[in-house]
């Protein structure tokens, strides 16, 4: 590649770390601010008729513990950070912050993905393999494939 210009595909990846950090970010910072009300509904005992469904959900989540959920909450957090910093590299063609950080963050989703998937109740969409743990490698390994093989020398400044 000529000195100074940098592959669309690169830039495309970036953008979607962009994308998907962001999402990620707001994703854990709604659950942590929503985690007192999802409690106080569940410990609630009111008169009124809760659904079925949400009342399953409310309870996996009392079954869980604040333990689990403070290390999922991290793990997202994190990955999302990784994510974001590692656009930057990318964009800049960074070799830390566009290739490690970009691997650190394909390590810590597939931990994080499996964790998910072992551990969180089917209620609230874990169980073992299913979609959501496909799609949550999905991303993962396509970062790791390219920033690894198709876009490893534009990554070496």
């Amino acid at each position: 590649m000529s000195e100074g210009r940098r592959p669309g595909g690169l830039t495309a990846l970036a953008v979607f770390h962009f994308i998907f950090g962001g999402f990620g970010l707001l994703g854990a910072l709604g659950s942590l601010a929503l985690m007192p009300y999802v409690t106080a509904v569940a410990e609630e005992e009111s008169g009124e008729e809760v659904p079925e469904e949400i009342q399953g959900m409310l309870d996996a989540i009392q079954e869980i513990g604040p333990g689990m959920w403070i290390a999922w909450l991290v793990m997202s957090l994190i990955s999302s950070l990784l994510l974001l910093f590692s656009g930057f590299g990318l964009l800049k063609q960074k070799r830390f912050l566009g290739r490690v950080l970009s691997n650190a963050y394909v390590l810590l989703a597939v931990v994080y993905t499996g964790l998910t998937a072992v551990s969180m109740p089917a209620e609230l969409g874990g169980g073992g393999i299913t979609i959501p743990t496909i799609l949550g490698l999905l991303y993962p390994g396509i970062t790791a494939l390219l920033v690894n093989t198709t876009f490893k020398e534009d990554l070496v400044n």
